[in-house]
């Protein structure tokens, strides 16, 4: 897994509360009812009761645009909410009505600047016994789903996942078994491939980090656990996302807060206050999170946290945007190192499958990037084996039947003429593969695959190995006298003359033993 360079990333997840005072005034109509004049005598914090969307949203979007997010996750939105803040920020967003998974009840979407960030997969999923259905957990107040969406930063390269949910806001059970199931889900996408880099489990948890309702919260960050296979969920799903990295126990999330260091924190501590008035503090908690993923002890952490804030949701002189607080974070995602330590790991893989299944539309820039992905790799492979290869030509050590070959070639010349007309009998090349194999070749052949099928990647791969079973494939046919290859079967070097068939075909040379030993090593 690699990104070329870091990039900062700003995240802002807001509760939205819900629509509750529905009505048709259009976004232009709020726009046209603003007062333009500086207000004058003001009595501060005293609209502390609910105001309807249609006086909400046009804060809400001003206060996301002037923090210049990049990634904006909302809980609570209803159709028309997203569909309005779509328009008024000019961004898209992934998500579905959480009652049918279509337009009906609320969404949990992720927003996102289409001109910056690419799409890599996303879909929903429901925190229930039947995740892929709308459904209601037995005991839950509501339906609860949860959103899950791959970036890819066009400029940067860098990956990242977000899963976007909202717990239950009356059982405790839900709560810990839908963070748990979100935990299962973000440890196969750290895991697997399609995209490469950090997980982000973002929303409102309706638990507190400690108290009285912190379950959701302790098993987050893996002070507490939550058993999925007696629950009686549906196994379906636990057999599609299950991966190596939940079941070995090395999976947890970070609160981002404490992840970040103190001198860079700011803003507010509660992220719910309700609509109360200025100084009722009495429902004041922190329900609503953003985690980054850790696995192995925070080895393979791929991201720091450069600063926190919790915003605010109620300005002096006007009235409550929602009952929640934005919280916002700055993420400078890492250049991504390459992960030997899952190289050889034995467990569910997908490349080869993606390798022959279709893939999304590719426009011009994207065309670009995967040919640099592709190009500079193959070069810099090419390049390094070059060089290696004439530095190993030049010693001893890459041929020691070639070097016998040259230090008795005078002796043989006289006769090679007799010897060639007879090596091109059919029981000549019977053994075409066989003979001793150089140890030292193998050794060299194993080295350099390895660093091959590190840099290399997938689609490189295959046309690399599918251009060296060709080659196998021709000498062999060549060997039975199926065909003739116009290669030179004599070549002199100085003085000495070398029989490149007999070093071939009798006693593997560094040309067959080499790449057998690449083959395997780079596979």
């Amino acid at each position: 897994k690699s990104s070329s360079t870091s990039s900062i990333i700003r995240f802002e997840s807001w509760n939205l509360r819900y629509d509750s005072m529905s009505d048709s005034i259009s976004i232009n109509e709020t726009i046209s009812s603003l007062n333009s004049t500086i207000p004058q005598n003001v009595t501060y914090y005293t609209e502390y009761e609910e105001y309807p969307w249609s006086d909400r949203r046009i804060g809400i979007k001003n206060d996301v645009i002037f923090n210049k997010v990049d990634i904006f996750t909302v809980n609570e939105g209803l159709e028309r909410q997203v569909n309005d803040l779509s328009t008024l920020l000019n961004m898209s967003y992934i998500g579905v009505g959480r009652n049918d998974g279509g337009v009906e009840g609320e969404y949990e979407a992720v927003f996102y600047n289409v001109d910056k960030f690419k799409v890599i997969k996303n879909d929903t999923f429901w925190l229930s016994l039947t995740p892929y259905n709308a459904s209601l957990f037995k005991g839950a107040g509501s339906i609860r789903s949860c959103t899950v969406v791959g970036f890819r930063e066009i400029e940067t390269n860098v990956e990242f996942t977000v899963i976007n949910l909202h717990l239950d806001d009356q059982s405790d059970s839900q709560r810990r078994f839908g963070i748990e199931l979100a935990k299962y889900r973000a440890a196969f996408e750290l895991d697997d491939d399609q995209v490469k880099g950090p997980v982000f489990l973002v929303g409102d948890f309706n638990s507190e980090a400690y108290g009285d309702t912190d379950g959701a919260y302790l098993v987050a960050i893996g002070n507490s656990t939550y058993n999925l296979t007696s629950s009686g969920i549906d196994d379906t799903f636990l057999k599609e996302y299950k991966s190596d990295l939940y079941e070995s126990g090395n999976f947890t999330f970070d609160d981002l807060l404490e992840s970040c260091e103190p001198q860079y924190r700011m803003g507010n501590l509660a992220t719910f206050t309700g609509f109360n008035k200025i100084g009722s503090t009495s429902k004041y908690t922190r329900i609503d999170f953003q985690f980054g993923s850790n696995a192995n002890d925070g080895r393979d952490k791929q991201f720091d946290v450069k600063m926190f804030k919790v915003g605010e949701n109620w300005y002096d002189d006007s009235f409550y945007l929602t009952d929640h607080r934005p919280v916002i974070t700055d993420l400078l995602f890492k250049p991504i190192s390459i992960n030997t330590s899952r190289l050889f790991a034995v467990g569910r893989s997908t490349t080869a499958t993606r390798l022959f299944t279709k893939a999304p539309a590719l426009t011009s820039s994207s065309i670009a990037t995967k040919l640099s992905k592709v190009s500079i790799p193959l070069v810099g492979v090419s390049l390094g084996l070059a060089v290696g290869s004439t530095i190993l030509h030049q010693t001893k050590l890459h041929n020691d039947y070639a070097n016998q070959v040259a230090l008795n070639a005078e002796k043989k010349a006289q006769d090679l003429n007799d010897k060639i007309t007879a090596t091109t009998s059919t029981s000549k090349y019977d053994g075409a593969f066989g003979g001793k194999l150089n140890y030292q070749e193998l050794s060299i052949g194993s080295m350099f695959g390895v660093i091959a099928g590190l840099v290399v990647g997938k689609l490189s791969s295959v046309i690399m190995f599918a251009s060296l079973a060709f080659y196998l494939s021709l000498q062999f046919l060549n060997s039975r006298n199926i065909i003739s290859l116009p290669f030179t079967k004599v070549i002199k070097v100085g003085s000495q003359v070398i029989d490149i068939r007999e070093m071939v075909f009798e006693k593997p040379s560094f040309n067959i033993t080499f790449i057998l030993a690449f083959v395997l090593a780079a596979y």
